[in-house]
């Protein structure tokens, strides 16, 4: 993990402005920002971290627990945490012109050499009925990516990267 010294190196190294910097910081010291639940359909996954010297709870045992344990033993991954934070987000609905005030708590926070990712973890199905009821967050390009232009345009503000995985 990171000292002081170091995390301070990297935000210097990638330009991080001072809002991301607060955000990082904020999530590395209060993660996880709120407690795993299961829902009926989930299950709740535990993972003794060596990485992050301490225990990794998820909401799946196919996603974000595969997700959790790539990260453990990705090498470009230096520090990770579940449930990081809670996103304040106002997007715009862009078939009515409403805004839509969303609060979002992203699956990880995933520090690398090459930047800061907060990231979304869901099944392609689950994917595809949340684009259908929310058109405006939740976009499928022609490659099949899952993205979300709104919430990545208003992270990389921030100096922080913003990926939908599936």
């Amino acid at each position: 993990m990171l000292d002081k010294e170091q995390i301070t190196e990297l935000f210097e190294h990638l330009g991080t402005p001072r809002a991301g910097r607060e955000l990082i910081l904020k999530a590395r010291t209060l993660a996880p920002v709120r407690e795993v639940k299961s829902r009926g359909g989930n299950v709740i996954t535990l993972m003794a971290s060596r990485k992050m010297g301490c225990e990794i709870r998820t909401e799946s045992r196919h996603i974000e627990f595969a997700a959790a344990v790539d990260h453990e033993f990705d090498n470009q991954v230096i520090e990770y945490y579940a449930q990081p934070c809670e996103l304040k987000l106002e997007l715009v609905d862009s078939a009515t012109g409403e805004i839509r005030n969303i609060h979002h708590f992203p699956d990880f926070l995933v520090i690398r050499e090459d930047g800061f990712i907060l990231e979304e973890w869901k099944s392609a199905p689950k994917l595809a009925r949340l684009a259908e009821r929310y058109p405006y967050r939740y976009i499928k390009d022609l490659d099949g990516q899952w993205s979300s232009p709104q919430i990545e345009r208003q992270l990389a503000d921030l100096g922080i990267r913003y990926r939908i995985y599936s």
